[in-house]
């Protein structure tokens, strides 16, 4: 019976190793910033190692393994002490940086989110000789101890924070699909939750280690599914979005319903990168984009990311003053945004635009006349 009992722990467990390995074969630079690209794969493979850990575990203290060495039980149970700290400091740092928050750019911040992670490290290891979290007594039987419930407090304050966050973003942001987007990260906690409530109270049986893969396998979806039309780094509509718009617009043109097509292009951003690296130029992308998506918005207006650090709008010519006053307006708030940050470098744009009054303009032409118009400005500005 006991053996039979482990078939099925096993192929519960096996089942979610199976999803966590389509999930991690599949992602790709799509997924999001270089950044979560790696942070998400690392969080997919700390869980696969704790559930190959658990399946070993349990095969060792229900002797079905073909030898008995005491230390393994030690070893096993300590590293899944250890990836219990790990997975929910992992979650943490991709939730943060999906919510826009660059904790890699605020050591204070990244030292607060480490520490639990380490302090859980030392009891794991220390308790093979003092016994903090478990014992394992001279039959080989396995006791919690007496830190084993208050080790629990970290790892789901880290998802609590996600959590919190999550909602008080939601509840701030107007767009509805970025709306949807933080109410599914601050949902993820949900499943692991419940399953560590069970797993305190019923021992023994395979609940926290698949409840994280089904809410990882939720949030892969989500962003996969998200991909189709947006920007992964920005959240901002894609290349492939401002095509399809910038062509439904052009259709819709009269001569009494012009709209401007813009093209902008911050300046001196490989400086940035080259400077205070890739990291720092991925949060100058969203600190960007945040900040034009809000003047767009007034001015109801379309924007999204054409590639790069260059961004494409749509504004109706009976919502702006002018293309000019326009222009300055979003150089104006780059300004006071990275005055408000503190950020270590300026950001300003360089834009070219053209006026469309026909739905006979060819759409590619107009963005080339665009584009030409904004690297005559750049070489303006370099030039004085």
């Amino acid at each position: 019976m006991e053996l039979q009992y482990l078939i099925v722990y096993l192929e519960v467990n096996a089942l979610a190793l199976i999803f966590l390995g389509i999930i991690l074969f599949n992602v790709n630079h799509d997924f999001g910033s270089d950044l979560e690209v790696k942070i998400f794969k690392m969080l997919i493979l700390s869980l696969m190692i704790a559930l190959v850990v658990d399946c070993c575990t349990h095969a060792h203290y229900r002797h079905a393994v073909f030898f008995s060495v005491p230390i393994l039980k030690f070893l096993y149970s300590t590293h899944m002490f250890i990836m219990s700290g790990l997975m929910p400091l992992l979650w943490v740092l991709f939730a943060e940086l999906r919510l826009g928050f660059s904790i890699f750019t605020r050591r204070k911040h990244l030292a607060i989110v480490v520490m639990p992670c380490i302090i859980i490290f030392i009891l794991a290891y220390g308790s093979m000789k003092y016994g903090w979290l478990f014992t394992i007594d001279e039959t080989g039987a396995y006791h919690r101890g007496p830190l084993w419930l208050h080790q629990n407090i970290v790892p789901y304050s880290c998802f609590m924070i996600t959590t919190i966050h999550g909602i008080l973003k939601a509840k701030m942001e107007k767009s509805i699909f970025k709306k949807r987007q933080y109410y599914v990260i601050a949902a993820f906690m949900t499943a692991p939750f419940l399953a560590g409530i069970l797993q305190a109270f019923v021992g023994g049986h395979p609940f926290v280690g698949p409840a994280s893969a089904i809410a990882m396998f939720f949030i892969y979806i989500h962003i996969q599914v998200g991909m189709n039309n947006q920007d992964s780094l920005t959240t901002l509509n894609n290349r492939k979005r401002c095509i399809q718009y910038l062509n439904e617009t052009i259709e819709k043109t009269t001569p009494t319903n012009p709209f401007y097509l813009m093209i902008m292009d911050i300046n001196d951003f490989k400086d940035i990168n080259d400077t205070y690296g890739h990291i720092e130029g991925d949060n100058a992308l969203r600190v960007t984009a945040e900040v034009i998506k809000e003047v767009v918005d007034k001015h109801y207006g379309f924007v999204g990311r054409f590639g790069g650090d260059e961004f494409l709008f749509i504004v109706n010519k009976a919502n702006v003053d002018s293309a000019e006053a326009f222009v300055n307006e979003v150089n104006a708030e780059l300004s006071n945004r990275c005055k408000y940050l503190s950020l270590p470098y300026a950001l300003n744009a360089a834009f070219g635009y053209v006026e469309s009054a026909s739905n006979n303009d060819d759409l590619y032409k107009l963005i080339e006349k665009a584009d030409n118009m904004m690297y005559q400005n750049k070489e303006q500005l370099k030039r004085s």
